[in-house]
């Protein structure tokens, strides 16, 4: 006999006994042959096997979910495979025979381990009975998280209502768990407990009973968690006060009407200012955009152009999530009253979304007095893609600095027409040797074969670089 089956009976030796009469159960000949199965190496064996489970019927279930006090892996797996099984689509009446075997070996099983492993089994299979049977384990340290997460994912009408039960008496690590559950669980019945712990001396307790309040979105809430936010200052620190408004607006603007969202989200960005309260205002702008998306382009807009440059990049990166034809015109219109700054991110939304009617506003841009609008037309320019603003990105080259003129070569690089080498090619005569230089580059890196006669043409340059440049391309395009 292989070790492993022998394993496998001296483990049914220890357990496997009728109740009370010390005699071996009838099924330990049946879970003997379907453990020396485990793990099947295909489908069709492990559907055989499930099948086999399924014909042990409760007793013969308890029996083998008993077995989980020994540790044994091949019993792990078996049960586990089995949760598996019964929890697919047409097997009620198998799921629940599974329920009532797992409930009844919990009751049963000492060891904690055993009683963790059950208890996951019945987060995924469980129904009101197993949240019944799981009650107990979530006043226990060692077992309330598995205990308090089998519930949550169970929920119901026998969950909920035990949860809250339980918070009261609870206490430690079990009792944040339960606080926690019940936000997760939306339960509203358990407001009031955990509205209590709001206020308490325990950090961990209280920054829970915060974030769980705000994960119940209801608006009697609003003054407690307002308070506690601008207490921390609106900044995020060690009570998750920040972090709680912010998931209560988000909650509110979940619901209907939203106008207590828009109020939340409106506060917050009339009474934070500072750069430290910058991720606060970042997430009140988000909300205020989902609940007025009508009128998103104007409440963007306005962020887009203010003095906090990582509140205007965050406005901008909202903007070109929605960018389409119409949204398009109003940011064409916008960018006309704007200047410096706030017109170079503009300029640069506007590349990235792509839209044909941009590119008269950013050819125009191309010729701003202002360095930072330029650069980021020239930037924009290579975003949109559009051909025909090759030629004027090339004239921009004549009167660019030098940093200037490499970055329009990188640019012109981006765009994959032939027009690229065909007009930086015609382009070369009578320039400045840096533009010369840059076009030759462009030349060489699309090996532009058609351009040989001009390129050979810089070799007779005064310019060393110029000319020592013209014979590496030369090198490319041969």
């Amino acid at each position: 006999m292989r070790r492993s089956n022998l394993i496998i009976l001296l483990i049914l030796g220890t357990c496997l006994h009728v109740a009370g009469q010390g005699q071996p159960s009838p099924y330990a000949g049946r879970i003997t042959a379907i453990l020396q199965e485990m793990p099947s190496p295909n489908d069709s064996l492990k559907t055989i096997s499930m099948k086999q489970m399924e014909k042990l019927g409760e007793p013969g279930l308890t029996a083998l979910a008993m077995m989980t006090q020994t540790g044994n892996i091949n019993v792990q797996y078996a049960l586990s495979a089995y949760t598996g099984y019964v929890t697919a689509a047409l097997q009620d009446s198998a799921r629940k025979t599974a329920v009532k075997a797992y409930c009844r070996a919990l009751k049963l099983v000492t060891s904690t381990p055993a009683k963790i492993f059950l208890i996951n089994q019945l987060q995924l299979c469980g129904n009101d009975l197993a949240a019944a049977t799981i009650a107990p384990y979530l006043v226990q340290e060692a077992l309330c998280d598995a205990a308090v997460r089998a519930l949550i994912q169970i929920g119901g009408p026998v969950a909920k209502p035990t949860v809250v039960y339980a918070l009261s008496k609870a206490k430690g690590n079990a009792r944040i768990a339960l606080i926690n559950a019940i936000g997760e669980l939306r339960y509203l019945s358990g407001l009031d407990a955990v509205t209590a712990l709001a206020n308490t001396r325990d950090l961990r307790q209280r920054r829970a009973a915060l974030m769980a309040i705000a994960n119940l979105g209801n608006e009697s809430s609003d003054s407690l968690l307002h308070a506690a936010a601008a207490k921390a200052g609106y900044v995020y620190d060690s009570s998750n006060a920040t972090a709680a408004y912010i998931l209560f607006a988000q909650r509110m603007a979940e619901n209907w009407p939203q106008e207590p969202a828009r109020v939340i989200a409106a506060r917050m960005l009339r009474e934070c200012k500072s750069h430290a309260q910058l991720p606060t205002r970042i997430a009140a702008l988000q909300i205020m955009v989902n609940v007025h998306f009508n009128e998103s382009n104007r409440i963007l807009g306005d962020a887009a152009a203010d003095p906090d440059p990582g509140f205007r990049a965050a406005a901008l990166k909202m903007a070109a999530r929605n960018m389409n034809t119409a949204n398009t015109s109003y940011w064409i219109d916008r960018i006309a009253r704007e200047k410096g700054a706030v017109k170079a991110g503009i300029l640069l939304l506007l590349g990235e979304s792509q839209q044909r009617a941009t590119t008269r506003v950013i050819q125009a841009a191309l010729a701003d007095s202002n360095m930072v609008v330029k650069i980021a037309a020239i930037k924009a320019a290579g975003l949109l893609g559009n051909t025909t603003m090759i030629a004027s990105l090339v004239f921009e080259m004549n009167k660019a600095d030098s940093s200037t003129i490499f970055l329009i070569r990188d640019v012109l690089l981006t765009m994959r027409s032939k027009m690229v080498a065909s007009t930086a090619s015609i382009s070369l005569q009578n320039k400045p040797p840096l533009m010369q230089i840059a076009l030759l580059q462009i030349l060489e890196a699309r090996k532009a074969e058609e351009s040989k006669p001009r390129v050979l043409a810089m070799l007779q340059s005064a310019n060393p670089a110029v000319k020592e440049q013209a014979e590496k391309t030369l090198k490319a395009i041969e």
